[in-house]
């Protein structure tokens, strides 16, 4: 996995990520959702080559170009695996089914808007529009000769799609 926990602050902080609940749970959707987002956006090919490329440490010269990769996908991979995570978060699940969670000295709000403008910004940057790459497939596509997008998980998992308040 290319994520980690520290990959989750600005726009996609994690509250109480020093629980280590939190960040187990957390772990679990990285560990879902990253190989998801990659596999859709730049084929499972790719992806598995980058994250065998990439070194524990900082031998960057003869591995810079996953380096590069990864630093140009790294921030579209944690939109992604956040926006499924609050997602969840937004109701927890109990014996008797799924509650959400009033708490005394707070006031609950929705995170759709947040929500939303993250999806949308990472949308925005992964999107395919017919046979046209957004700037950052196109940057992938020129420098590595076997990105082979799966289209079929593009779709699937609807990378592409706008997110809006009305779920329209």
């Amino acid at each position: 996995m290319l994520l980690t926990p520290s990959n989750f602050v600005g726009e996609l902080t994690i509250g109480q990520l020093a629980s280590p609940f939190v960040e187990t749970n957390l772990q679990w959707f990285i560990d879902k959702y990253e190989p998801i987002f990659y596999h859709a956006v730049i084929g499972e090919p790719l992806y598995l080559k980058m994250v065998e490329g990439l070194p524990d440490g900082d031998e960057l010269t003869e591995n810079k170009k996953w380096h590069d990769l990864k630093d140009r996908t790294i921030q579209y991979a944690a939109a992604f695996v956040w926006f499924h995570y609050v997602n969840n978060q937004i109701t927890a699940t109990m014996g008797s089914g799924e509650v959400q969670i009033n708490f005394e000295s707070a006031t609950n709000k929705s995170p759709w808007a947040k929500m939303v403008h993250v999806w949308n910004e990472m949308s925005d940057t992964v999107k395919i529009k017919g046979t046209v790459l957004s700037p950052m497939l196109f940057w992938v596509h020129s420098n590595y000769a076997e990105f082979v997008p799966d289209l079929t998980l593009y779709d699937k998992y609807g990378l592409g799609r706008h997110e809006n308040l009305f779920g329209i």
